[in-house]
């Protein structure tokens, strides 16, 4: 039941896994938040360190165009964002209503509208080999 359940926060530091060292994530994650504004500082202070823990995110190759149809994807069916994807199909959804409120207007045909938020969720939905090579 709703009810009964705890409150919690989720919280993450990108760091890769060199980063993190042998004193484990949460004594890492306190060292790194140093500099954070104080409020930060508080949330990874007052986490469970046994429960603490890295996990693995990684990225995708860009994916190429497909042929817009009828049918498309929004969030996790698209997406590599471990625990985030809900955000991400939000994101998602309010992109294509945009689209097709276009295509209702008669501004964009249907096909069209798709396609052109297929090559937004593609464009934005991938790093770029620039941003790659900076990271």
């Amino acid at each position: 039941m709703a009810d009964d359940a705890e409150d919690y926060v989720m919280w993450a530091l990108p760091v890769r896994r060199e980063q993190i060292g042998a004193a484990g994530a949460w004594h890492r994650a306190r060292e790194l938040a140093r500099g954070l504004h104080p409020a930060l500082r508080a949330v990874v202070a007052a986490a469970w360190p046994d429960v603490t823990t890295a996990l693995r995110i990684g990225t995708i190759p860009p994916m190429p165009a497909w042929p817009a149809t009828a049918v498309t994807l929004i969030g996790d069916a698209v997406h590599l964002a471990p625990g985030f994807g809900a955000n991400l199909a939000m994101r998602d959804a309010h992109r294509l209503c945009e689209a097709l409120a276009e295509a209702n207007l008669g501004r964009l045909g249907l096909l069209d509208a798709i396609g052109g938020y297929e090559e937004t969720m593609r464009r934005t939905s991938f790093p770029s080999a620039e941003a790659k090579a900076s990271a």
